[in-house]
């Protein structure tokens, strides 16, 4: 096992500087039976990674290494042991002792696809960054002709926000955060719950003052029997994947803080996404 880590080593210079966060991470068909999957670490308190592969993309996962180092900013492993270059892969994180993630899987591009991949995400990224520093600007600098923020205006800050909770400077994040609450309407009291599910079919957990506040969190079946728990949160976004809740349909969360409920919801993971 430890040629193979060696030998990824060797190239992983050649890698994009773009490279993927978790719980985004590459797979990359490198030809001549070599698949490297690969990731940059901006979770704190990682306590274990490990590369799991299946021949289908929902069930069947076996663990194929546990990466010495969880805590390295960038990190990878190069299976050169596959049946075959259509095999499906994911990540599991354990992440502070307690909670854990399994990202989404994927299949293995090539190096052009990978690189086309990432532009593409980069080049929207550009463009999603120019339009919420636009807004930012027209709420620092008013002018008579401008309108208020409209609905759909305030929802791209939201989505924003929460989608680069772990890449946004606080500075930014506090002024998006107080620009949504200036143009919230107090005569709606519409909640923003805090566990919701993504467009992908995970569940997303995003706890701001995670630090402050002892926060834990329980899920069910829709009848309302116990599935599991996180005891303790240690990151401000979670990503659960799907394959966590066994089954496609509706769920129950609970949020306590310092063991009082302060926020229940009901949430839907579809079949195929």
């Amino acid at each position: 096992m430890r040629k193979t880590f060696l030998s990824f080593f060797i190239f992983i210079a050649t890698l994009s500087p773009a490279q993927d966060s978790l719980p985004d991470f590459s797979v990359v068909n490198k030809g001549n039976n070599r698949i490297v999957i690969s990731w940059n670490n901006k979770f704190k308190l990682t306590r274990q990674i490990s590369v799991q592969r299946s021949p289908d993309s929902l069930n069947n996962f076996k663990s194929i290494v546990t990466v010495p180092d969880p805590m390295n900013r960038q990190n990878g492993y190069l299976d050169t042991r596959a049946p075959h270059d259509q095999m499906f892969y994911r990540l599991y994180i354990l992440v502070d002792g307690s909670n854990f993630i399994f990202t989404k899987s994927k299949k293995p591009l090539t190096d052009s696809q990978q690189v086309k991949a990432i532009n593409e995400k980069v080049i929207q990224e550009a463009k999603l960054d120019s339009v919420v520093l636009k807004l930012l600007e027209k709420i620092e600098h008013p002018k008579a002709s401008d309108p208020a923020l409209t609905e759909e205006e305030i929802l791209i800050l939201k989505n924003y926000r929460n989608s680069r909770m772990d890449r946004l400077p606080d500075s930014i994040s506090r002024k998006i955060d107080r620009v949504i609450k200036l143009n919230s309407k107090p005569e709606f009291n519409i909640p923003v719950y805090r566990i919701v599910t993504t467009r992908e079919g995970l569940v997303q957990i995003s706890l701001n003052d995670f630090k402050d506040k002892k926060y834990s969190i329980k899920f069910f079946e829709d009848d309302d029997s116990f599935l599991f728990e996180l005891k303790t949160i240690s990151e401000s976004l979670l990503i659960l994947d799907k394959s966590n809740f066994y089954h496609s349909g509706w769920f129950k969360s609970e949020l306590y803080e310092n063991g009082k409920m302060v926020e229940k919801n009901r949430f839907f993971i579809p079949k195929d996404f």
